[in-house]
Formats: structure tokens, C-alpha cells, sequence
């Protein structure tokens, strides 16, 4: 309910925002006071929408896994106070780009942000009243609703692009002095010429600067941050002639998760992984199947001395792998000779049964 009402209120308040830009202009002085009203009214529907949205990710992702002061809770906040403080430094950066490139331009390039702000706003308004049940479920609402949910992720590069733009206008737009007027000026004019020009320059590249600086960030979290964790690829064993699958000890005992994998007869891969538990240099090998009882074959993977359930995040410390029940992966029967860990083919083709995955064999 709070956030439909936000939403509704921040898409009123642009939508009377872009009204007054269209309206105010020469023959409409007397709007302009109306129009500091309706600008202001948005910026606050837009904080107002900002903080909440900021507080509930807070709530679902925590800045640190623990109460304790620690580097992922300092990091995460210094995150946070470093891009509060780069979008306070975009405002006197647009508000000169802007002042120097137009009205015409400048408000073109507020209504096309405002935009697609309300296009979000107004999609995040019909889903919620589709959930509060004041409005029929249909699927033309739902289409719409999740196509714009769908490429949401392009609208900060849509914003950028405006940015960039502003500074393409205020760039064509600068005062630029010729040559022969130039050189027919005093020295005093002449200096005060190249400064200025120096110094519109310096504008053009800071925004430069700030559209490298958040199109990479908007890039790495796209193409690397916000990606799930996937498992390891994988090493495919065979079993012998006496269908025993064979592994070293000494290539599993430097405490980091080994995956391997096995190819039935019939096709199905079955993974599993091994895994010292011990430290000190000690050898006690845990050996599982990369599976869950609970979860399925979505896999495990290892964070410091914790092994991390994917389907579910549940961690894991690394002492008890090789027990059953719970999130833990399942145990696989194992025998240790010779200095090797010894699995029966018979013990892999059972592990069938936790696997989807098959592939094509000759």
C-alpha cells in the first residue's frame, strides 16, 4: 500500500511537472512561480520514493551477515556515502551544462527523464492495485507490467544517455572565438577569452568523466555483481577396469572444494566433490555428492570455510561435510587405500537419482 501510494503520488507530481514546462514560456510568465512549485513537489515525491525503496532493499539485503563492525559493513556503507556524494556533485554539474545549453533543450531533456520515471512509477501503481485487488488482473496489465519490469535494468543508461546529451548541446553551444577575433584583441581580453574557453572545457570533460564513471559502474553490476554464482566446471572421471574411481589424496587435502563428475552408462552426470576437513596439515577427506536432499543438484560452492547451498544460500562450515541430514550434501560411500579416495562406479551410478542432467554418449 505504501509504495503504490508513492509511486501514485511521484507519477502525479512529474506528470503536473512536465504540464508547467510545457505550459510556462513567454506568454505564460505568470507560471513560473507555479512551476518552482511543481519542480519542487517532484524532487520531493522523488526523495520520498528513493528513501523507501533504499529502506526496503536495506531490509531484504543487510549491509554486513553480522551486528559486528567488519570490512563488508564498511565497505557497503562507504559504497553508499560514495554515490550520495557523486549524485550531489551532478547537481551544479547539470544545473551549469543546462543553464549554458537552453531552455529548449533543458526541458526537453527533463521531460524525456521524467518520462521514464513515470512510465516505472505507473507500472509499480498498476501492479499494486492488481495486488491490493481494486483493479481486475488482466493479462494486457500483466504484459505491460512485466515487459517494463523485464528491461527496467536499460532506464539508468536511458538517464545517462540524456546526460551525455546535455553535454553534446552544451558543448555546440559554448562561445568560441575566432582566430582573427582573437588576435585582434588586447592581451588582457585575449587571456580572459582562452580562460573562459578553458574553463567551459573543463565542464564538457567533467561530464565526460561522470558518464565513464557511471556507466561503469551500472555495467559491472549488470555484467558482474548482480550474476548468481555459478559452480566450478567440473573434472570428468572414468572408472578402471575394476570400475573403481581413484583420487589422490594429496591433490584434495589443501582444504578447497574439488568438483568432479562421472558419466553413467546411460548418460546421467553425477557430480560430487571432495573436500578436506581437517587443518594442520592432517588428511580427513569429505567426500559428497554435489546435491541436497532439500534442494536438488543446483550445487555447492565454497566461501572461506564455509561451503554455500546455491538454491537456498544456507552456509555450511567445512567440519561437518560428509554428515547427512539437513542442508549438507549428501554423503557418498568412499573408501581411503593407499593414500587414494577409492568410490565404486556402483556407489556414482546410485547418485543417479539426484541429477537431472544428461548428456549423449556413444
Amino acid at each position: 500500500m505504501a509504495q503504490t501510494s508513492l509511486s501514485g503520488a511521484a507519477m502525479l507530481a512529474a506528470l503536473c511537472h512536465a504540464g508547467i514546462l510545457l505550459l510556462a514560456g513567454r506568454k505564460f510568465g505568470s507560471l513560473y512561480r507555479i512551476g518552482w512549485g511543481a519542480a519542487l513537489l517532484f524532487l520531493v515525491s522523488l526523495a520520498a520514493v528513493t528513501v523507501f525503496s533504499f529502506l526496503a532493499l536495506v531490509a531484504e539485503q543487510a549491509l554486513s551477515a553480522t551486528d559486528l563492525l567488519n570490512t563488508e559493513l564498511i565497505l557497503n556503507s562507504g559504497g553508499i556515502l560514495v554515490g550520495a556524494f557523486l549524485m550531489a556533485a551532478l547537481i551544479p554539474l547539470t544545473a551549469h551544462l543546462g543553464g549554458k545549453s537552453g531552455r529548449g533543450v533543458m526541458v526537453g531533456l527533463i521531460l524525456g527523464a521524467s518520462a521514464l520515471l513515470a512510465l516505472q512509477w505507473c507500472t509499480e501503481v498498476l501492479l499494486g492495485l492488481m495486488r491490493l485487488e481494486l483493479i481486475e488482473v488482466t493479462s494486457v496489465r500483466l504484459s505491460l507490467v512485466a515487459k517494463v519490469a523485464k528491461y527496467s535494468y536499460l532506464f539508468p543508461y536511458m538517464q545517462l544517455l540524456f546526460l551525455a546529451a546535455l553535454a553534446l548541446f552544451f558543448l555546440a553551444g559554448r562561445q568560441v572565438v575566432a582566430v582573427q577575433e582573437l588576435a585582434g584583441m588586447q592581451k588582457a581580453a585575449q587571456r580572459k577569452a582562452r580562460s573562459r574557453v578553458l574553463f567551459e572545457m573543463r565542464w564538457f570533460k567533467a561530464a565526460l568523466a561522470a558518464v565513464g564513471i557511471i556507466f561503469a559502474v551500472l555495467s559491472y553490476y549488470d555484467l558482474s555483481a548482480s550474476r548468481p554464482p555459478k559452480i566450478s566446471p567440473p573434472v570428468n572421471l572414468t572408472a578402471d577396469a575394476g570400475r573403481l574411481v581413484r583420487i589422490k589424496i594429496d591433490e584434495v587435502k589443501d582444504g578447497n572444494l574439488h568438483r568432479y563428475s562421472f558419466v553413467t552408462d546411460d548418460g546421467h552426470v553425477v557430480r560430487f566433490f571432495l573436500i578436506n576437513r581437517a587443518r594442520g596439515g592432517q588428511s580427513r577427506i569429505g567426500v559428497v555428492y554435489d546435491a541436497c536432499m532439500l534442494c536438488g543438484d543446483t550445487g555447492y560452492i565454497q566461501e572461506k570455510n564455509e561451503i554455500i547451498c546455491l538454491a537456498c544460500n544456507v552456509r555450511i562450515f567445512i567440519p561437518p561435510i560428509g554428515k547427512a541430514g539437513g542442508c549438507n550434501p549428501i554423503p557418498l560411500q568412499h573408501s581411503i587405500e593407499g593414500g587414494e579416495v577409492v568410490i565404486r562406479a556402483v556407489d556414482l551410478d546410485q547418485g543417479t537419482r539426484y541429477f537431472s542432467e544428461v548428456i549423449a554418449i556413444k
